[in-house]
């Protein structure tokens, strides 16, 4: 982009992809007798595209689209760049490598990369680039599924590594070898997401690679990997403050899987030598190496799909509707009201032609359809007048431990009485995600004029009720932290996260399929044995308020684990609710409602007891599973991939493995209990307790029925 001229003046560029009628444009301002690159990435939504995909851009010298289709010198054709798409449902897997020079290639990292992706997905392709070319918008690294990193000198690139840690936060998965890239570029990556101490480092020829024991042996039958070396091994020794120990050697962790945000990383400490072994005589286009037994874990994190939204789009918009009072009629709906005139025109003519007045219809039949045609009017009417123009906004925030920039995406359901050109802008980075559309091929042009700024052109909407995709980012000066430890009543957490103070609904989540409320006493997040929910509640109290009915779908949404690779939540965590007046996006119009719902959510932090005091462990910290049974089989009470108890199930015997927290142990146990709430007719119920090859008798039930108290001796 140039100007020629001597004053400061304005320059637009537009990108045209094939996209339905989307397009993307920069406007710069631009001093005299100047150039300027300009670098922005495009996200264009709805696209599966294939193959070759051509991209043509257009010019505007003044900054203004004058409609004049500019060509460059001596060409006649538009100005325009070719991609390749990649075929498949899944994205690319990047590699940020190391770019000092005389940097030799790490054959050891690509080596894993290659083969652990080839292993998991039969491709083995990699997208390199450099850290210099990542801007600070996370759109950059949006076609990527999974990312490694490779470079030591990552933390000279803050913009990188703000987009880097807003990818994470949107579901990207990540290797991260702390061996080649050093503790400095961990830390700012991960922050207090994965406290950690470094403790040494040490090498060997031959190391036993020693699994997680709490993995299932009937998934992982290989339990320890041998390997030895005619070169040292270099590994790092550390001590993990968070995250789920992979493989051990010696001891110490060397590989660790570590949520943040929707996002994983998979951590190591050891050279990457150690998890691959040479393929031998390996097909067409696989990689020499291929991993080592029982990598499975690490597979199935680094390449996955990348996840859905917790709230569903048309959960989002039923949630809007009923808040607008705006409804759009059902197939069931639509089809009673096409239905009145057929069955009163089949029975008005029956009724005539029986007494021979066949003549009547001339009249009945004009009348008939007038009279049928009311309901639909009706329905139509209370339809379209119920609201002035209306934007609801529903987001989702999920703010990783002392982070200060959290992604809060969402939906922006907007209501227009008639036909619109909506006035969307926003001055905050947020993005409002149009979806390309093969039936409208107008032009609609987002156009960005700053690295925050941003408004809609020709964004024309139907009367009615529609819901757009929304990406943002809260900024924030202070850390995103909740502290919780345990003590004789229960739970207590120290609320040290900005929005949360002025939050309703606390509620905790972890990986049990119990939920329980938190109140906020003396600033502290509190809750004991009583504040544990029945099962499919998310509201304590008897009479639920108007909102809290209308957030129920949106809460249903998130905890649907039906079609989900990664149950949700990932770690125990506090949910809360934030509603205002105030919406992310600006939308100039006269006699506007607006409103925002923002479903907040924070990992816990865990702070160990008091040593030699009393403390009471709630469910919803423990974790839980269904294992093998001492005969060899699987009870089907409860579903592990979904974290639900089954409603019927024929008579069986089911072993459920209960994890108290880490931060608990060692302990001693007084005394424990459980809350069994089941419908057994007819049948006798016996509950045992113990390790999987020593249980105890507890109790033996007869036709049990309701919710029941079973005390559990601590022996």
């Amino acid at each position: 982009m140039a100007n020629p001229a001597e004053q400061t003046a304005k320059s637009l560029v537009v990108v045209t992809p094939s996209s339905g009628g989307l397009q993307y444009g920069r406007r710069l301002e631009l001093p005299g007798r100047t150039s300027f690159d300009a670098t922005w990435p495009v996200l264009v939504s709805g696209q599966k595209p294939q193959g070759l995909v051509d991209f043509r851009y257009l010019s505007f010298p003044g900054g203004v689209d004058d409609g004049i289709i500019r060509t460059r010198k001596d060409e006649s054709e538009l100005p325009s760049f070719s991609v390749l798409a990649s075929e498949g449902p899944m994205g690319l897997a990047g590699y940020i490598p190391d770019n000092r020079d005389g940097a030799p290639v790490n054959d050891n990292l690509l080596g894993f990369t290659q083969a652990a992706r080839y292993n998991k997905l039969t491709v083995a392709g990699l997208t390199s680039f450099l850290a210099r070319d990542v801007s600070h918008h996370s759109e950059c690294l949006e076609p990527l599924d999974a990312l490694t990193i490779g470079d030591p000198r990552l933390a000279n690139h803050p913009m990188a590594c703000d987009a880097i840690r807003l990818w994470l936060q949107r579901g990207g998965r990540m290797f991260l070898p702390l061996d080649v890239v050093g503790e400095e570029v961990v830390r700012v990556l991960l922050g207090d997401s994965f406290p950690m101490t470094l403790v040494g480092e040490t090498s060997a020829t031959k190391v036993e690679l020693v699994l997680n024991p709490d993995y299932s042996k009937a998934q992982y039958p290989v339990r320890t990997v041998t390997r030895t070396f005619p070169e040292p091994v270099r590994w790092l020794r550390i001590q993990p403050g968070a995250g789920e120990v992979i493989w051990t050697v010696d001891g110490w962790p060397v590989a660790l899987r570590i949520p943040v945000g929707r996002g994983f990383v998979i951590l190591t400490t050891i050279e990457s030598a150690v998890f691959i072994e040479s393929r031998g005589e390996a097909p067409n286009g696989a990689p020499p190496y291929t991993t080592i037994a029982s990598c499975r874990r690490m597979l199935d994190t680094l390449f996955d799909f990348r996840p859905q939204p917790l709230i569903r789009q048309e959960t989002a918009a039923a949630h809007a509707a009923s808040q607008v009072g705006y409804q759009i009629p059902g197939r069931l709906t639509a089809l009673l009201l096409l239905s009145i005139f057929p069955i009163a025109l089949g029975l008005v003519g029956v009724a005539v032609l029986r007494r021979s007045a066949g003549e009547k219809l001339i009249w009945v039949v004009p009348a008939l359809a007038a009279v049928s045609a009311v309901p639909a009017l009706l329905a139509g009417i209370s339809i379209r007048s119920v609201a002035p123009n209306t934007v609801l906004e529903t987001r989702v925030m999920m703010a990783g431990t002392g982070a200060r920039d959290v992604v809060s995406d969402g939906y922006t359901s907007v209501y227009v009485p008639s036909s619109l050109d909506l006035p969307i802008s926003s001055d905050t980075g947020t993005i409002l995600d149009a979806q390309a559309e093969a039936a409208n091929q107008d032009y609609r042009r987002l156009v960005w004029e700053g690295a925050a700024r941003s408004h809609w052109e020709h964004l024309n909407q139907p009367s009615g009720l529609k819901t757009y995709g929304l990406r943002a980012v809260r900024w924030s000066d202070q850390q995103y932290r909740i502290v919780g430890t345990f003590d004789e009543q229960g739970f207590v957490a120290s609320l040290q996260a900005p929005g949360f103070e002025a939050a309703e609904d606390f509620l905790v989540a972890g990986l049990t399929p119990d939920r329980m409320r938190l109140a906020v006493v003396d600033g502290l997040l509190r809750a004991t044995p009583q504040d544990i929910l029945d099962p499919g509640q998310f509201w304590s109290t008897t009479l639920t308020t108007e909102e809290q009915r209308q957030r129920t779908g949106l809460m249903e949404s998130v905890f649907d684990n039906k079609d989900r690779t990664e149950p949700f939540p990932a770690e125990q965590m506090v949910l809360c609710w934030e509603g205002s007046d105030q919406t992310l996006t600006d939308f100039q119009s006269e006699n506007l409602r607006r409103s925002q719902n923002t479903l907040m959510m924070q990992p816990i932090r865990w702070k160990p007891p008091a040593a030699g005091a009393p403390i009471t462990i709630l469910s919803p910290f423990m974790s839980m599973r269904s294992i093998e049974t001492q005969s060899g089989g699987f009870g089907g009470v409860y579903n592990n991939p979904r974290r639900q108890w089954v409603a019927m199930e024929s008579a069986s015997d089911t072993l459920i493995e209960y994890l108290l927290p880490e931060v608990c142990r060692p302990f001693r146990l007084d005394s424990a209990e459980m809350v069994l709430s089941i419908r057994a007719g007819s049948r006798k119920v016996r509950l045992l307790s113990g390790t999987p090859d020593n249980l105890q008798l507890i109790t033996e039930l007869d036709s049990p029925l309701g919710r029941l108290t079973i005390p559990i001796p601590a022996e």
